[in-house]
């Protein structure tokens, strides 16, 4: 997901990552997640007992 996530991010594009728990086990994800922060990647974290969509609002008129 995080791969993804910095390789959208890297050809310019605006990416949002809706997490509900991240663990990052071992020196190499963490500098992953680092990396994509940096990048500029929105990691946007819901509450693990919330409903996905009642955080997140799909804009489908942009394009």
């Amino acid at each position: 997901m995080f791969n993804t996530a910095l390789a959208l991010r890297r050809t310019g594009k605006n990416v949002y990552v809706v997490v509900k728990d991240v663990m990052m086990v071992g020196t190499q994800y963490e500098d992953l997640y680092r990396e994509v922060r940096r990048a500029g990647v929105t990691i946007l974290r819901v509450p693990r007992d919330g409903d996905v969509m009642n955080y997140v609002v799909l804009d489908h008129d942009t394009a």
